[in-house]
C-alpha cells in the first residue's frame, strides 16, 4: 500500500516540536510513486535540520522508495509563517516549524513560549502526551492541519553586543531581535526591550549593522 500524507506539520518551538512518525490518510496503487516536500527554516547542522534528513531517510525506507520526501531548510520556501500559509493551501505538505509562528493558527500554542514553564525536557513531553496534547490536535485538526509529534527545539539564550545580562533589569533599553511571535515580544517589552522582528536568514547582518543589540 501507499501512503498519501498531506497537509501535515511538524511544530518545533522552545519546549515544543514535531518527530518523525507518518500519518496514513490515504492510499493510491503501489506502484505510483510519490515526492513530498518538507519545509523548515534552520540552517545547515542545527538539530532540525538534521532531524528532517532523518525523517526523509526513514520515510524512504519504510515505503521501500515509494515515498521520497524533499526537505527543503534555510528558509528557501519562506519564513515559517510563509510556510505555513503554503501548508494550509496544500502548495507544502510537512513543515517543521515554530511555537510562536504556528500560534497564529492555533492562539493557545503561544503559552508555551511562556519563560521556566517547565522543569526540563522531559516535564514538556508529558504534557503534550497527555490531555493538553490531544485537545491541541483537535484545534490544529479544526484549522486543516495534522501535527505528527513534537521535537524539541532547544532553550533560549539571549545574546547581544552591549553588556552581560545576569539579571531581568539588565536587559532595560536594549534592542532585540525576537522571531514574530507575540509572546515573545510581549516578554521583552515588559522587561523594558524594545524588540525588531527580523526573519533568522537576515540575523547576522542586522547584528553587523546595528540595527538590533542582540537576539
Amino acid at each position: 500500500m501507499h501512503m498519501n500524507i498531506n497537509r501535515r506539520t511538524f511544530l518545533a518551538g522552545a519546549g515544543v516540536a514535531l518527530a518523525a512518525p507518518a500519518i496514513v490518510v490515504g492510499i493510491r496503487p503501489a506502484r505510483a510513486a510519490t515526492t513530498l516536500t518538507l519545509g523548515h527554516g534552520a540552517a545547515p547542522g542545527n538539530p532540525r535540520t538534521v532531524a528532517a534528513a532523518k525523517f526523509a531517510e526513514l520515510v524512504g525506507q519504510k515505503t521501500e522508495g515509494r515515498v521520497t520526501i524533499n526537505v527543503a531548510g534555510a528558509e528557501t520556501l519562506g519564513s515559517d509563517s510563509a510556510m505555513l500559509t503554503s501548508l494550509r493551501t496544500g502548495a507544502l505538505d510537512f513543515t517543521a516549524n515554530s511555537q510562536g509562528a504556528t500560534s497564529a493558527i492555533v492562539p493557545e500554542l503561544a503559552a508555551f513560549g511562556l519563560p521556566f514553564l517547565f522543569a526540563d525536557t522531559a516535564a514538556a513531553m508529558r504534557v503534550l502526551a497527555g490531555p493538553v496534547g490531544e485537545d491541541l490536535n483537535k484545534r490544529f485538526e479544526a484549522v486543516g492541519v495534522v501535527p505528527l509529534d513534537w521535537w524539541d527545539n532547544g532553550i533560549r539564550h539571549l545574546t547581544n553586543s552591549k553588556r552581560k545580562v545576569s539579571t531581568p533589569d539588565e536587559v532595560k533599553g536594549m534592542k532585540i531581535r525576537t522571531p514574530a511571535d507575540p509572546m515573545t515580544i510581549d516578554i521583552f517589552q515588559a522587561l523594558g526591550a524594545s524588540t525588531e522582528q527580523i526573519a533568522f536568514g537576515e540575523l547576522y547582518i542586522a547584528l553587523q549593522q546595528g540595527v538590533v543589540d542582540g537576539q
